[in-house]
């Protein structure tokens, strides 16, 4: 399996509340989370693993942004 070092943030998930990006995302993009399980089932253990530290460490850096962008007003 080649190793990809990528990352990619929709601007849109920036701009928008969870809700109105999630609501963006299956409009222009439907069935994404199909499509999401259907890539994950195919992955073998330990690329499931390596997906999901990667996800959650995105949820982490996201989380620490919409802080900080708060506390700055």
């Amino acid at each position: 399996m080649a190793k990809h070092q990528f990352v990619a943030i929709d601007k849109a998930s920036i701009v928008l509340s969870d809700a109105a990006y999630m609501i963006y995302v299956e409009w222009k993009h439907p069935h994404v989370e199909d499509t999401i399980k259907a890539a994950v089932a195919a992955l073998d253990r330990t690329a499931r693993a390596q997906l999901g530290q990667a996800a959650e460490d995105a949820v982490k850096y996201a989380t620490a942004v919409a802080k900080a962008v708060k506390a700055a007003g």
